[in-house]
């Protein structure tokens, strides 16, 4: 069941774009940057 899950886990996010969550962590990092 575990490893049933995590096959699916790495299934996803092999289907999202790379660019994304890159993006919206150094979105993050300047966000908290201009914060403080």
């Amino acid at each position: 069941m575990t490893l049933w899950r995590l096959s699916n886990w790495l299934n996803e996010l092999r289907n999202l774009p790379v660019s994304e969550p890159n993006e919206d962590s150094h979105v993050l990092c300047c966000k908290n940057k201009t914060d403080q």
